[in-house]
């Protein structure tokens, strides 16, 4: 008999390298095969891991689903009657074949939360395993259950803190030093380095920190504008942008935001900034949310990448009719936020595949 197993693996990492197994060490893939053969004493054809998605490094996955195949062994009577000294820690200080039993026993009894517990003992701390559900083949029609098919929505969150402004009517005439400083701030995101974004806040959290003022008041207009369906080809990966046999009209079903805050940036000895030239004393906590029955690569963060330059006035609504030709020159508009906010918050599946 096959068991299927899904989980779904709370992701918070910043050393390890996405979720697909790749050359390169420490991805999510790797340390879930590396820690289900030794409950399973399978190999990792016979796992045949699956997930809902791929992410790239430095993105978390709090609602990632992960799916393997399982193949219950001899029940630990018939293994102490092969073997009398299976169960003597020092004859056996590593049996495999009894973790296995272990594990197995654990699904005959339903015991969910013990499976949950024994798949995170074996994993970094980085990675953790939120929730189990046992699919047998009775219960998916003889077929296993593949993360990927039968998704009817995906979520993403992106979180970011910034402060606020409310951008002020370019003049005609400026000084050399404001020149520079425009200039200067008119560099993409990117080029600053996603070490240097996040150094001011905790590795593990899930958010970045925007090194620009920003103006919230657009926040609703440029939201509205990303939502429905459009041509996204700016806002996908150039080596994605022109694959074979597809087009890039897709529909974005939601494209949401919430704001908490503002606070005042502050300790118990300053006294208030009431007279900042450039009204950043305010700090903003925001939360971006996106919905679509799939996402392309690099689509979310470059979707978070224009709304961030918008709001600081590098980018308008007008730059919009551009942006929807989907072309490689518009896509120039476009650039991408860093990893450290993006987060796969939940997938959903047809009524008849939720899990």
């Amino acid at each position: 008999m096959t068991t299927t197993e899904s989980i779904l693996p709370s992701l918070k990492r910043q050393r390890l390298r996405g979720s697909k197994a790749s050359k390169q060490p420490s991805t999510i893939q790797e340390q879930l095969e590396r820690a289900l053969v030794r409950l399973t004493d399978q190999t990792v054809t016979q796992l045949r891991m699956r997930s809902a998605g791929r992410t790239d490094k430095g993105v978390h996955a709090t609602g990632q689903v992960v799916a393997f195949d399982y193949y219950p062994p001899p029940p630990i009577s018939e293994l102490v009657a092969a073997d009398p000294l299976v169960l003597d820690p020092k004859a056996n200080p590593k049996n495999a074949r009894l973790l296995h039993s272990l594990f197995a026993s654990s699904l005959e009894q339903d015991d969910e939360w013990k499976l949950r517990r024994a798949i995170n003992s074996h994993l970094p701390a980085d990675i953790c395993v939120r929730s189990v559900a046992v699919l047998t083949r009775s219960d998916l029609a003889s077929r296993p259950f593949e993360p990927r098919r039968f998704v009817r929505l995906k979520r993403y969150t992106y979180r970011i803190r910034f402060h606020q402004t409310t951008m002020n009517t370019p003049t005609t005439t400026c000084s050399s030093t404001s020149k520079q400083l425009q200039q200067h701030d008119q560099q993409s995101i990117c080029q600053s380095g996603p070490h240097t974004l996040r150094r001011a806040h905790d590795e593990h959290s899930c958010l970045w920190i925007c090194p620009w003022a920003l103006d919230k008041n657009l926040l609703p207009t440029v939201c509205k504008e990303l939502q429905g369906q459009h041509n996204f080809g700016c806002f996908i990966h150039a080596k994605d942008r022109h694959r074979p046999g597809g087009d890039n009209i897709m529909t974005l079903n939601t494209c949401r935001f919430q704001l908490s805050g503002p606070t005042t940036e502050m300790d118990s000895d300053s006294e208030p900034d009431n007279d900042s030239d450039d009204g950043t004393s305010e700090i903003v906590n925001c939360k971006f949310t996106f919905e679509a029955k799939g996402f392309r690569r690099s689509m979310v963060r470059n979707l978070v990448g224009f709304l961030v330059d918008v709001c600081r006035g590098l980018r308008n609504m007008d730059d919009f009719t551009a942006i929807w030709t989907g072309t490689d020159e518009a896509a120039k508009l476009v650039c991408a936020s860093p990893a450290s906010g993006l987060c796969l918050a939940k997938v959903h599946y047809e009524p008849s595949h939720d899990t």
